[in-house]
């Protein structure tokens, strides 16, 4: 168990879980848009630098619409490239505002972090954001059936709130979300 201040301390301890109910982990880093992003001849040198570990590319024109006083409104569309590997487990997204990856065959924080790290490497040389405005890290976990049952011996009391306690099982839904000060203004966490 983790007994520090996860805001100053070092990193807990990986304790890798027997049969984890992860299904997809997802960390992005957000930017201010550059455009030339949307250009292939822009993004080949990325694509170069991580083209032997996701050879695929797949790229997705996006639609946005915006509902308003004067009806439904479409704004520009990006590119989303998308970087594969071979088996299909693993995918970087790269857009005009964010670079992320994400897995469904998440294996260990170190293993992960590596990844991001190595992606994060590629982007400063070759897209150069000038500017971090976010950075996010997402575990998704799926509980079924008698897992739900036992949804506090997988979350600790401070994190899962009223399902702790014995009004648990009138709960419909229920949402935790914090913002944290980080120690020296070195910025904030928002927790879900």
């Amino acid at each position: 168990m983790f007994d520090g201040n996860p805001l100053i301390g070092s990193p807990p301890k990986e304790v890798p879980l027997k049969e984890a109910p992860l299904v997809r982990v997802i960390a992005q880093v957000r930017f201010p848009a550059i455009l030339s992003i949307g250009e292939s001849s822009f993004v080949a040198a990325f694509q170069e630098e991580i083209r032997s570990q996701y050879p695929v590319l797949q790229p997705e024109q996006t639609r946005n619409f915006t509902i308003s006083a004067q009806g439904l409104e479409e704004s520009i569309s990006r590119v989303v490239w998308r970087f594969i590997d071979k088996t299909e487990k693993w995918r970087i997204s790269l857009t005009s505002n964010f670079v992320t990856l994400e897995t469904t065959d998440y294996l260990s924080r170190s293993d992960f972090l590596k990844r991001f790290k190595d992606i994060l490497i590629a982007t400063d040389i070759h897209i150069k954001p000038q500017v971090l405005e976010r950075l996010g890290l997402r575990y998704i976990a799926r509980l079924t059936d008698q897992e739900v049952d036992r949804l506090t011996d997988f979350v600790r009391p401070e994190v899962s709130g009223v399902l702790a306690s014995e009004i648990a099982i009138h709960a419909e839904q229920t949402i935790c979300d914090s913002f944290f000060n980080l120690p020296d203004q070195r910025g904030q966490i928002h927790s879900r």
